[in-house]
């Protein structure tokens, strides 16, 4: 299947990727690498490294196949990977789409605090959260409010999901290393809870 998305509904922009509706489908979001980010990386393509500018992708796969080589039922922060799709920007990371109780797509925490839609059954579900990522060993190397969204599905119920942000983005990946990933998450929790005004 060849999917283009130049007329399709762009849902999100991070630094490095675009995030699609799934033309075909609404149920499933398609991420791409942006083409300012494959420039970027042109320079390592002469050195032979020439994934450089898949990244963001690889990052993403690499830290869930960890999750689920220690534990085959993955903790339920973790997005859902359906795949891979070709598209006219390029391979696309196929993952479901998140929803909320509204049935619309699931509202980030940063929307929600700026709404004012912080009710206590939403802190304890991200206490539940915060509890998650620190008993997994995934690196969430860019855990903010805008990378969470608050969703609801039948079997699940409501929960709090990490839309991107999975992995280590820097040169030396440090956070692999135990004592490093557990500082980043404490760091990151905490920038967190100074946004919501709550304490650990």
């Amino acid at each position: 299947m060849f999917i283009k998305l130049e007329k399709a509904h762009r849902l999100a922009e991070g630094n490095r990727r675009w995030v699609y509706v799934h033309p075909e489908n609404p149920d499933l979001l398609i991420k791409v690498v942006k083409p300012t980010a494959r420039l970027k990386y042109r320079y390592f393509k002469r050195l032979r490294r020439r994934y450089m500018h898949t990244a963001p992708i690889l990052r993403e796969l690499r830290e869930q196949i960890v999750v689920r080589l220690d534990d085959p039922y993955p903790p339920r922060f973790l997005p859902k990977v359906a795949g891979f799709v070709d598209t006219d920007l390029g391979l696309g990371l196929v993952v479901r789409a998140e929803r909320g109780a509204d049935g619309d797509y699931a509202p980030t925490l940063k929307t929600l605090i700026k709404q004012g839609k912080i009710t206590p059954k939403l802190l304890e579900d991200i206490r539940k959260f915060f509890a998650e990522v620190r008993a997994s060993n995934a690196v969430t190397g860019d855990l903010t409010i805008a990378n969470i969204v608050y969703a609801n599905t039948e079997e699940e119920g409501e929960r709090f999901v990490l839309i991107d942000g999975l992995g280590d983005k820097t040169w030396i990946p440090l956070q692999r290393i135990g004592f490093f990933r557990r500082r980043g998450k404490e760091r990151a929790i905490a920038r967190i809870e100074r946004a919501l005004g709550i304490a650990s």
